[in-house]
């Protein structure tokens, strides 16, 4: 079973796409073999272990559509590709497109049970991965050829006469949070891909003398763009294990220049500046999303280091839908998600909410892997974000989400699938997730629940079952309130989110080792 578009662009507005270049025919060899071929020394990733050039990915890449092909890869199929910010993981993406197969892209913190719905979903024929992660994930539960990174490297012969994909067919899965229990696969094409890679390019007004620091998983579509859009001529610098002092150092000895994804990873490497006394970075742009980075920071950023803050809007669905731009003012970057992209459009009223943000452009998505997601999603061709905003003078402005989603660091995580998972908890009553803003991370994840016995409620016992029911780490509760009465709800038995998190600040609370010690 293939994966296939499920809510293809209509034939007049790709016609339009087409016609306006926004679409086109320019293939893969264009990028990386051809600045290879001519510049084959020019350094092309960074990431922890060492630093590699155009031509040693150019060549590591040919190995590994070798090694795909021999291991019986063909046009059209999936393949789960499970990967850290790394050169090997690049290389494995760059590699699947080439051999025009679907990239089912999953962070290495995953759960066995991302993998499990991953497979389930998508039925790939391969999935590659670090050999150290095969036993974590279960992988060999599933009936799929593995291939490790290690042998993704080990052909001696490469591949160089693969034919340039159709960019308009599959090309990419993303798994993102929403407001079902499991994760929502979104499927982009080429054409949609890399139409919101030169959105991203656009927005930082990208060189190549530049190079994106990625601290956000590889396996996004922040990941992802970012890497296509360095290695069109520039550099990347992959960061696995974000650490502000550590991951300072890296960027800087790496020579990036502009840094995209959460806010709250900028502010921490711009607070370590200023911690050191520091007047000068190599960073010249930051991308900043979702949420706002203070005002006083902002302007600390410009001033002391001249650092150009750009603000963006965007989704897994519709990567850098719109942006502010280099000749935009100060107040106006801090005051909206800026104006749309070339072809981008936006409009406001769904059936959802008047003031649910809809959009349509050559970068939208080309469906869920599920129908009943896309019937919910699409109106008339527009995509329904579940986001509220206003639109003044083509200017954008995101006033909060409808859907239940806590975004930590960047990462979303649906706060039903939290809820679906700790059902069947031993001595639980009645549980729920909620957010709660948290100076390090954004948002926080917050697990209310009401048990038997208080006393059998603990952060090591939540976190144990979590795991076993293949829960990935990283999307593990913060902090545990526990509560002795019943749980508000509305009328028809809805939680009411927004009381757990005012009604619960006096309630008993028990919270992560990170938390513990702050407390």
């Amino acid at each position: 079973m293939n994966v296939a578009l499920r809510v293809p662009t209509s034939s007049d507005l790709a016609l339009r796409y087409h016609n306006a270049g926004w679409w086109n025919d320019l293939g893969l060899r264009e990028g990386l073999e051809a600045i290879a071929e001519r510049d084959g020394n020019r350094v092309a990733v960074i990431d922890n272990v060492g630093t590699w050039t155009y031509a040693i990915v150019r060549e590591a890449v040919e190995r590994a559509v070798h090694t795909l092909q021999t291991a019986g890869l063909e046009p059209g199929d999936s393949v789960l590709l499970v990967s850290p910010n790394s050169f090997d993981g690049v290389v494995a993406f760059l590699s699947i497109l080439r051999c025009s197969a679907v990239t089912v892209a999953l962070d290495r913190r995953c759960g066995a049970s991302d993998v499990a719905h991953a497979v389930e979903t998508t039925a790939p024929r391969l999935v590659v991965l670090p050999s150290g992660l095969v036993t974590g994930l279960r992988v060999a539960n599933h009936d799929l050829r593995i291939v490790t990174f290690d042998e993704l490297h080990s052909a001696t012969d490469g591949t160089d006469d693969w034919v340039e994909p159709d960019k308009s067919a599959p090309a990419i899965v993303l798994f993102t949070s929403g407001t079902t229990s499991k994760p929502k696969g979104v499927i982009h094409s080429l054409h949609s891909f890399l139409s919101g890679v030169r959105n991203l390019a656009t927005a930082f007004d990208f060189t190549d003398e530049d190079g994106p620091f990625l601290s956000s998983p590889l396996a996004s579509i922040t990941g992802l763009s970012q890497v296509q859009v360095a290695l069109s001529g520039g550099h990347i610098v992959l960061e696995d294990k974000f650490d502000a002092v550590a991951s300072l150092d890296h960027l800087e000895r790496g020579g990036a220049t502009v840094l995209g994804g959460a806010p709250v990873i900028a502010e921490m490497l711009l607070s370590e500046c200023v911690r050191r006394e520091r007047t000068a970075t190599t960073l010249r742009a930051i991308a900043l999303g979702g949420s706002m980075i203070p005002r006083p920071l902002l302007e600390m950023a410009i001033e002391r280091f001249s650092i150009r803050p750009v603000r963006v809007y965007g989704s897994s669905e519709a990567p850098i839908h719109t942006a502010s731009r280099s000749g935009d003012s100060l107040s106006e970057c801090v005051a909206n998600d800026g104006s749309p992209m070339a072809g981008a459009e936006i409009a406001l009223g769904t059936p959802n909410d008047e003031l649910e943000l809809r959009v349509r452009g050559p970068n939208l998505f080309q469906g869920y892997l599920s129908d009943a997601e896309n019937e919910q999603s699409f109106v008339d061709g527009w995509f329904c974000t579940g986001d509220k905003a206003q639109i003044e003078e083509g200017r954008l402005l995101i006033l909060g989400r409808l859907k239940e989603v806590v975004a930590r660091k960047g990462l979303k995580i649906s706060l039903p699938e939290i809820d679906e998972a700790i059902r069947g908890f031993p001595t639980a009553l009645e549980s729920a997730t909620y957010s709660v803003p948290d100076a390090e991370t954004g948002e926080r994840l917050v697990l209310a629940i009401r048990a038997e016995t208080s006393e059998s409620v603990s952060y090591e016992a939540v976190s144990e079952f979590l795991l076993k029911v293949g829960l990935a780490r990283w999307k593990l509760p913060e902090q545990i309130v526990i509560w002795e009465e019943p749980l508000p709800r509305t009328g028809s038995g809805k939680i009411l989110r927004d009381r757990l998190a005012t009604d619960g600040v006096a309630k008993h609370t028990i919270f992560a080792p990170r938390l513990q010690q702050e407390t």
